[in-house]
């Protein structure tokens, strides 16, 4: 495992980037750093086993090993997902052969559509199956673009990218620039993950963030896959859009549908995806799935809501003792506010 870089390296010296000895696990971080990182791709949802858990009715606190698999549960492996994992591949497979730009992916939808999600399982699924053991190697590098009051967040980027990678971020963009692709090069980094990108759309020149997009695809070599709202718009527009939509795939992430026979079917097996991970005491197995109807219509098919709901619905039956997911109980929950207008339920 690479070792973290000295607290105050030398002026020319590349730090080596690498978790920390204080790397924990089962913190739930936004994985923007290599140690949050690694942690988030190590990470086993473990189902506890019931026969070994406290009875029901037995009062339990917020970080039991039971209420904390139900705050997650599960990820559905949903079409977007498939397809997004088949692509990455299929561009780190051919990008690793080519000199100069590779083919990047932009995920590009609403929000709630489980953009974020999919980021990080594609980074995670790679990096799990070409790098069971890191070693010295940084496969995955993944930031979240912040909000910034300066406007100049195609900057940020590569700073962003820098702190991932335990560097400093002072200098020039040129020597940021550099420094960063020495380690990448030397981590042999292949995938990076840069989410939220709808933060570009308040860029105060258009024409300069566009350059920045085309100077990381051009310097880092690896495969660059970009996540956010209405992102294909925001990255491609202006006078040069055409460059970066020329360098780039897209992958429109939507909500499920529920009109045709396989829609429906979909979504279907999306609410069986958490009927089955359920792990309460007298959960009966199809219960959850025999409400789709119902799910559907309080989530219009966004899986983050779906989520949500099902995840916060476990927790409640374990709380209240009943140790099951009933319509009435789903009923009693609010959701986010688009959701519950679309549903037209609650109007809190």
């Amino acid at each position: 495992m690479m070792q973290p870089p000295p607290q105050d390296p030398a002026p020319d010296a590349v730090p080596t980037p690498g978790p920390g000895p204080d790397a924990d696990a089962e913190r739930n971080e936004l994985p923007i750093t290599f140690p949050a990182w690694h942690a988030f791709a190590e990470r086993e949802l473990v189902r506890p086993d019931l026969a070994l858990c406290p009875p029901a009715g037995t009062k339990l606190l917020p970080n039991h090993p039971r209420m904390r698999y139900h705050s997650r549960l599960t990820v559905v492996r949903t079409p977007a997902l498939v397809e997004a994992r088949k692509r990455v591949a299929q561009l780190v497979r051919v990008g690793s052969g080519r000199d100069g730009v590779h083919l990047g992916l932009v995920l590009d939808g609403r929000g709630g559509t489980g953009k974020t999600t999919i980021l990080q399982q594609v980074g995670r699924a790679h990096q799990r199956r070409q790098y069971p053991q890191l070693d010295d190697t940084i496969p995955v590098v993944y930031i979240a673009l912040p909000a910034q009051n300066d406007r100049n967040n195609a900057y940020n980027m590569f700073v962003a990218i820098a702190e991932f990678l335990q560097l400093p971020t002072t200098g020039s963009l040129t020597s940021l620039v550099a420094s960063i692709r020495t380690v990448m090069d030397r981590a042999r980094t292949e995938l990076i993950l840069v989410d939220e990108i709808h933060l570009l759309a308040d860029a105060a020149d258009r024409e300069h963030t566009s350059d920045h997009l085309k100077t990381l695809s051009e310097r880092l070599s690896a495969t660059i896959v970009y996540a956010g709202i209405d992102a294909w718009n925001i990255m491609t527009s202006g006078t040069r859009g055409e460059q970066i939509a020329r360098r780039n795939q897209r992958l429109q992430i939507r909500p499920f549908n529920y009109t045709t026979t396989e829609e429906r079917a979909l979504w279907h097996s999306a609410v069986a995806s958490y009927d089955d991970a359920l792990c309460l005491f007298h959960h009966i197995p199809g219960e959850l799935t025999a409400l789709a109807d119902y799910l559907y219509d309080r989530t219009q098919g966004f899986i983050g809501a779906l989520s949500y709901l099902v995840c916060i619905a476990a927790q409640e039956a374990i709380s209240d003792n009943t140790e099951r997911i009933t319509r009435d109980l789903l009923e009693s929950i609010y959701i986010d506010g688009a959701s519950e207008q679309g549903h037209g339920g609650h109007a809190a």
